[in-house]
């Protein structure tokens, strides 16, 4: 069996290395990339940033409050998504890394 296929037949979430090596049983990335999560977590926080650069730009602008008010309801409407998708239950745990000790040089 190819390690392509091996890593196919393992169960999501699962280490190489076993349960073991997970800390407290939480998923995690092999890949050892940082920012994983679902596409809608992304659309999440897209919308907030979004909204939270129009209040921002309507406060800069005079202030144009309606712009900001719009902006205020556009990172009302992220909160709203960001509570409905869990955003905060998708987290990738990666295991410790290792980091040679070069004090002594």
């Amino acid at each position: 069996m190819t390690a392509v296929a091996a890593r196919a037949r393992r169960p999501l979430g699962s280490s190489p290395e076993g349960d073991a090596a997970i800390p407290d049983g939480a998923p995690h990335s092999d890949h050892g990339a940082g920012h994983a999560g679902r596409a809608s977590s992304w659309l999440a926080v897209t919308v907030l940033i979004l909204g939270f650069a129009v209040g921002g730009i309507g406060l800069c602008r005079g202030p144009d409050w309606f712009l900001f008010w719009s902006g205020t309801a556009v990172c009302a409407l992220g909160g709203v998504l960001v509570a409905a998708f869990g955003v905060f239950r998708d987290v990738s745990v990666e295991l410790p890394r290792e980091f040679p000790d070069t004090r002594g040089r």
